[in-house]
């Protein structure tokens, strides 16, 4: 687990996930996308994004694991290291739960990641923002219809002519009895496809190994969804070399860094606070892909699913960790301002001094005035910042809480239909009638708290705009002479006083209630 670069001010986060490793590697998660040229080795992911503006901010993380041994045991090794990814990235994530997310993934990777989303959706506890906050996922080789058996028997019978001692083969195995669960998650995933953008890249050529041939190929590579949701790329690459660039001037790798730019561009402004507050809670990046069809359910099975949707916690759950996470940045919110406080208090005698006495006397205090203005002014970048996490953190309560309802919905259409058909006894007609007693108080219940939380959006976006407004007449001074600077600064400084005085009043009695009448 390392974080490979992190920028001043990133704005968007790049999530590494490797493969399996066949060879037992040592550095097999670096060397995933790493090309051996004359002029020594280049990861092009930490090599190339800096040097470009579109992409300079991205902070890039790198997910390490034993990827043999969690292949090589079966469905559940993988589960437990999906929730491993989950929890290192919400360790990670402190402080900035509501940065946009991209994923790149190369084979089994690509899998892992799946799961781990999947499980994110369905989890009520700290990670489960992760899958909200993720906006595009770039697989790389990822077997999404898994690997065609034939491969496994080739890569076993070369293992042993090669070096019987050396590779862990114990994965092929584990992969056959993996499939039915690579199906599942396919279907699974299938939920999701409406919230990311993907692009998906393919070898084309076979393996340098030539027994092997192509590994992943193309029908089990590509997701099929509509152009607009994915992006296929086919490279004349094997499944090791489909991830390594020497140069950024490689025809393919441009054509891979274009697609990587515009999932950059879509985080940064799915997540970027918007000109007008929203009223309905929806993820910009979010498209409407139609649903898959569901499959008809019997009585029981209907009956099933609306008892264990009842008796969930999960959007209560979900509810209290984002509650969690706008506490902290509310309580920032209000360090912040009692810092600048005092700064600016010293400021406002020293100002009136400096147009009275005039400039010839100002000029010798003028450097320390700037460099004090320069503290206010990234005082209120944190300010921002913590406001805009609170207003996307807020949105993505109403959006748990619009899914549920939506859910809720979704089942009582199952009962009612079953109770008008001549199916079911007696008793399941009874509990059904029951049931959708209790689904109906459900989506009251969570549509009023949806109208309660809606103002706590809009404050917060209120609260962002108000930042802005001052720092961006804080720059414009900057800019003026140093006479129109000071009269400047003799108006601002009082209006900002008083400013942060009432936001430390606001976030006093945020911070002394509870966010939802719910948990009182």
């Amino acid at each position: 687990m390392s974080i490979l670069l992190n920028p001043k001010k990133p704005n968007v986060d790049i999530v590494l996930v490797h493969g399996v490793n066949v060879w037992g590697k040592e550095k097999h998660a670096a060397d995933t996308w790493t090309c051996d040229t004359p002029d020594g080795r280049v990861h092009w992911v930490r090599d190339f994004l800096p040097i470009y503006e579109e992409t300079s901010r991205a902070r890039v993380l790198a997910h390490e694991y034993d990827a043999s041994a969690v292949w090589g045991t079966g469905p559940r090794a993988v589960g437990a290291e999906a929730d491993r990814l989950l929890d290192w990235l919400h360790v990670q994530r402190k402080g900035c739960a509501a940065r946009p997310i991209i994923f790149l993934a190369h084979s089994l990777g690509g899998l892992l990641v799946k799961a781990a989303l999947v499980r994110a959706k369905r989890s009520s506890g700290k990670s489960s923002t992760i899958w909200y906050f993720t906006t595009g996922i770039m697989f790389f080789g990822t077997p999404h219809r898994g690997v065609d058996s034939n491969v496994h028997g080739k890569v076993a019978n070369l293992f042993q002519t090669l070096n019987a001692d050396r590779p862990d083969t114990n994965f092929l195995t584990a992969m056959d009895a993996y499939a039915p669960e690579i199906d599942r998650l396919y279907e699974r995933f299938s939920e999701m496809y409406g919230r990311y953008q993907f692009v998906t890249v393919y070898e084309t050529r076979p393996h340098k190994i030539k027994p092997l041939g192509v590994i992943v190929p193309r029908n089990s590579a590509v997701l099929g969804l509509p152009d607009g949701h994915e992006t296929r790329i086919a490279l004349d690459r094997d499944h090791t070399s489909i991830c390594k660039f020497a140069s950024d001037r490689e025809h393919e790798f441009q054509a891979v860094f274009a697609n990587f730019v515009l999932l950059c561009q879509e985080a940064t402004a799915a997540f970027k606070t918007p000109g007008e507050p929203e009223t309905v809670p929806v993820n910009p990046t979010i498209n409407n892909y139609p649903p898959e069809p569901e499959a008809s359910m019997s009585f029981e099975q209907a009956l099933l699913e609306a008892r264990a949707f009842l008796n969930s916690k999960r959007t209560a759950s979900a509810l209290r960790t984002v509650d969690e996470e706008i506490r902290k940045r509310q309580s920032s919110t209000n360090g912040s301002a009692m810092n600048l406080v005092p700064q600016i208090t010293l400021v406002m005698p020293v100002l009136s001094s400096l147009v009275k006495l005039g400039l010839t006397f100002g000029a010798y205090l003028m450097p320390t005035l700037r460099s004090t203005i320069n503290m206010i002014v990234g005082g209120l970048d944190d300010i921002e910042t913590d406001q805009e996490q609170i207003y996307h953190l807020a949105r993505l309560s109403l959006s748990i809480m619009s899914d549920g309802v939506r859910d809720s919905k979704r089942i009582k259409k199952k009962l009612e239909k079953h109770l008008s058909s001549e199916l079911g006894d007696s008793a399941q007609k009874t509990e059904a009638q029951r049931l959708i007693t209790g689904l109906d108080a459900y989506t009251q219940l969570w549509t009023r708290e949806i109208r309660n939380r809606q103002p706590q959006m809009e404050e917060a976006y209120r609260r962002v705009q108000e930042t802005e407004d001052f720092k961006s007449e804080f720059e414009r001074a900057q800019d003026e002479s140093e006479e129109s600077f000071l009269e400047w600064l003799v108006l601002l400084i009082p209006r900002l006083l008083a400013w942060l005085q009432a936001l430390i009043i606001e976030m006093g009695v945020f911070l002394g209630r509870s966010l939802s009448s719910l948990w009182t």
